[in-house]
């Protein structure tokens, strides 16, 4: 049985594409709103799109960028119920 799990957003590292792409889908599968954090700005919007989240470019070696994607995704949800950090290229 798959658990649904709506309203819940995630905090995706690398959610444009890899293992972090991966894991966005499945937790869209589930009800999660994603929170796609990633600095290619032309794919990372695309998979904002295709998953109805939230694209934050952002850089993942600097703390200021981390901490503003952080705040972003607060002020639209309200919430971070989830956060993976998957390694970048």
């Amino acid at each position: 049985m798959v658990q649904v799990h709506p309203g819940k957003v995630a905090f995706i590292t690398g959610a444009a594409s890899g293992m972090g792409q991966a894991v966005s889908r499945d937790l869209i599968k589930k009800g999660w709103t994603i929170a796609v954090i990633d600095l290619d700005r032309k794919t990372g919007a695309a998979a904002a799109k295709e998953y109805g989240g939230i694209f934050i470019p952002t850089n993942v070696f600097v703390w200021e960028s981390i901490l503003s994607a952080f705040e972003r995704v607060w002020d639209t949800y309200g919430r971070i119920d989830f956060g993976k950090e998957t390694k970048p290229k």
